[in-house]
């Protein structure tokens, strides 16, 4: 697949802002107009749903998404942990996995933050 699974804060590359998340969108941004920015990269919203179809876990979003409206919200929480266990456990594909690291190492940090978008 061809498509930009990852997207540097610090691009020239034009972002579609669908790509990632506004916030992200505002850091590339801000770098390109010389503002200082930390250094980091976006995990694409594209690469998140192949990790989902790769891993056969549309169909199990769907479901739990049905039974989240019918639930209260002890099991709202329940439900919702298990799914995100299953989207944590399910395994990234090789390249991708290879591509965040290289991101990664790029950033020569020994710590780094790691934000969720609302995807």
């Amino acid at each position: 697949m061809n498509q930009v699974r990852i997207i540097p804060l610090d691009t020239v590359l034009h972002v579609d802002k669908t790509a990632i998340g506004p916030k992200a969108l505002s850091l590339v941004r801000l770098s390109r107009l010389g503002l200082a920015i930390p250094a980091g990269f976006c995990i694409t919203a594209a690469t998140f749903q192949e990790h989902l179809e790769q891993n056969n876990l549309l169909g199990r979003l769907k479901s739990t998404a049905d039974e989240l409206a019918k639930t209260g919200p002890l099991e709202k929480e329940k439900l919702l942990f298990v799914l995100r266990q299953a989207i944590v456990d399910a395994p990234l594909p090789e390249t991708v996995r290879q591509e965040i690291e290289e991101h990664y190492r790029k950033l020569g940090a020994d710590y780094v933050a790691i934000r969720s978008s609302g995807t």
